[in-house]
C-alpha cells in the first residue's frame, strides 16, 4: 500500500524526536528542553499534516507530555485552564441549537435575500458580514462556531454539495473573513490580547484601541480582506444550483425553538458586546448559553443532544494547541529560536528595511511553532533586545508582531481556522491551500506597504 505524504512526514518527525530523546544532552540544555523539543516536533508535525484526526493529535500530546514529563500538569493541561475552550463548548452547544430549532435554516434564507444567488456576491456579503460581527463579538472562537452552521445552511440552500467547491469557499470566507482582518481590531483576537498584555506587564507600554487601528487596518486588515475575496474567486468559484425557490424568512412563521434560541442568542450577544463594563468573560456567556439551550422546558434541544449531538473533538483540538503553545513557552524553546534566528540574520542598526522585512519572516515563522496564541507571549519578552539590534523604536518592534501572527502559513496554527474546518466539514487539505496562498501573497505584496504606512505614520526613524 502507497503512503501518503503526510505519514512519511510525520513518521520522519518521530525519527528525529526518538534521536533528540536517546542523544547525549548537550551542555548546558536541561534534558526536559530536549524531550519537550521532541514532543512538540511531533505534536507540529501531526497538527501540520493532519495525519491523524485533530483531536487524536491533540491526545497525543496530552498523553505524552505526561508520561515523558515534559512540563508540569498545569502547563501541559494549561488549555483546560483558558477561557477558549470553555467558549468552543459553550459555543458548540449553541451551534447544534442553530441546525436543530432551524434558526440556521430562517438565517440562510435571510443571507440569500440579501445577497442573491450570485458567487461574487454571496462572498463578499459573507466577508462583509463577518469582518462587522468580529466589532462585536471578542471571540474568534465564538463567532465561527455560531457562523459557521448559518453558512452551512446556506450552502445548501444554494445547492453546493458536500466537498464542493462553492461550499469550501462559503465556510472560508466565514472562517477567514471573521478571523484574519480581526488581527487589527485590538479585542477581536486572543493574540492582540496577549500581546496589549504582555506589552504593558513588561514594558509600561499602553496599546489603543484606536492608534492600534490606525497602524493595523489600512496595511493588513482590509488589504488581507481583499486578498482572502481574490483568492476564494480564484480557488473555489461556484455556480449555485439553488434546490428551492427564494423564500424570504418572512413568509416563514417562526417556531417555539427558534424564539426561544433567539431571546437566548440576543442575549449573549448583548452581554458581549458590553463585557468591558460588566467584566463577565465571553467564555462564561457562552457557557451560560449553552446551559440554557440544554435545560427542560427553557432549552431548546432534545434531552440526548448532548450525547449524541454535540462534538467534542474541537474542544479537545484548541486545548492540545493551547497546551503546546504553554509548553513551548515555559520550556524556553520559542525564545531559544528566536534568538537562534536572530543571530542568523545579524540585524544592523540604521538597515530599516531589511530589519523590518527580517522580523516579519522571523515572527512567522516562530508562529508555526509557538501557535498564534502563544506567539506574542513568547516574543514580547524579546522586544528590548530586538529593538537594541535593529535600532528600530520598541513599539515599532512589538507592532511588528502582528504582521507575523496574522500570517498563518498552515491552519493548525490558529485553532478558529480548523474550527470553521472542522464545522463545516471541509477537507483539511483546502485549509492548507488557503493559508499557504494567504500567507505567500501577504508576505510579498502587504510587507512592502506595512512598510510604508510605519514609515508614513512616524514608527520608523
Amino acid at each position: 500500500m502507497k503512503l501518503r505524504l503526510p505519514v512519511l512526514l510525520t513518521g520522519l518527525c518521530v525519527l528525529i524526536a526518538a534521536g533528540l530523546v536517546l542523544m547525549p544532552t548537550p551542555a548546558g540544555i536541561d534534558p526536559k528542553t530536549m524531550r519537550a523539543a521532541a514532543l512538540v516536533l511531533v505534536a507540529l508535525a501531526l497538527f501540520a499534516t493532519g495525519a491523524l484526526p485533530e483531536y487524536i493529535s491533540s491526545l497525543a500530546f496530552l498523553t505524552f507530555g505526561m508520561l515523558l514529563a515534559v512540563a508540569p500538569a498545569e502547563t501541559v493541561f494549561a488549555g483546560f485552564y483558558a477561557t477558549a475552550v470553555w467558549l468552543v463548548f459553550g459555543g458548540l452547544i449553541v451551534g447544534v441549537a442553530i441546525r436543530v430549532t432551524g434558526l440556521g435554516e430562517r438565517c440562510a434564507r435571510l443571507l440569500m435575500s440579501m445577497f442573491g444567488t450570485s458567487y461574487v456576491r454571496v462572498i463578499g456579503g459573507i466577508m462583509l458580514m463577518s469582518i462587522l460581527f468580529a466589532l462585536v463579538m471578542p471571540s474568534s472562537l465564538g463567532r465561527v462556531v455560531i457562523l459557521i452552521p448559518i453558512i452551512v445552511a446556506l450552502s445548501d440552500r444554494l445547492g453546493f454539495e458536500l466537498g464542493s467547491k462553492g461550499r469550501t469557499g462559503l465556510v472560508v470566507a466565514a472562517g477567514f473573513g471573521t478571523l484574519i482582518p480581526a488581527f487589527t481590531v485590538l479585542p477581536a483576537n486572543v493574540p492582540n490580547m496577549v500581546l496589549a498584555g504582555a506589552a504593558e506587564t513588561l514594558y509600561g507600554v499602553h496599546l489603543t484601541y484606536g492608534s492600534y487601528a490606525a497602524l493595523h487596518v489600512p496595511a493588513t486588515g482590509l488589504p488581507k480582506a481583499v486578498l482572502i475575496f481574490l483568492l476564494i474567486m480564484l480557488m473555489f468559484r461556484d455556480t449555485p444550483k439553488p434546490v428551492e425557490q427564494l423564500v424570504t424568512a418572512e413568509k416563514t412563521p417562526w417556531s417555539l425553538g427558534e424564539i426561544k434560541l433567539a431571546w437566548i442568542l440576543g442575549v449573549s450577544l448583548l452581554l458581549w458586546v458590553t463585557d468591558t463594563w460588566h467584566g463577565i468573560s465571553p467564555a462564561w456567556v457562552a457557557m451560560a448559553s449553552g446551559l440554557a439551550c440544554l435545560l427542560p422546558r427553557i432549552g431548546v434541544l432534545p434531552p440526548n443532544a448532548f450525547n449524541e449531538k454535540v462534538q467534542f473533538g474541537g474542544m479537545f483540538y484548541v486545548a492540545g494547541i493551547l497546551g503546546l503553545g504553554a509548553v513551548v513557552a515555559e520550556s524556553g524553546l520559542g525564545e531559544m529560536l528566536g534568538r537562534a534566528l536572530m543571530m542568523a540574520l545579524d540585524l544592523q542598526p540604521g538597515e530599516n528595511a531589511r530589519n523590518f522585512a527580517a522580523l516579519t519572516g522571523v515572527y512567522t515563522l516562530i508562529g508555526m511553532l509557538t501557535t498564534m496564541p502563544a506567539l506574542p507571549a513568547v516574543l514580547t519578552p524579546l522586544g528590548s533586545e530586538l529593538s537594541q539590534a535593529t535600532g528600530l523604536p520598541l513599539l515599532t518592534v512589538l507592532m511588528i508582531q502582528v504582521i507575523g501572527f496574522s500570517t498563518i502559513i498552515l491552519p493548525y496554527q490558529m485553532p478558529p481556522v480548523v474550527m470553521s474546518l472542522q464545522i463545516g466539514r471541509i477537507p483539511y487539505a483546502h485549509g492548507v491551500r488557503m493559508t499557504l496562498a494567504l500567507a505567500l501573497t501577504s508576505l510579498i505584496l502587504l510587507t512592502p506597504l506595512n512598510f510604508v504606512w510605519y514609515q508614513f505614520l512616524g514608527y520608523l526613524p
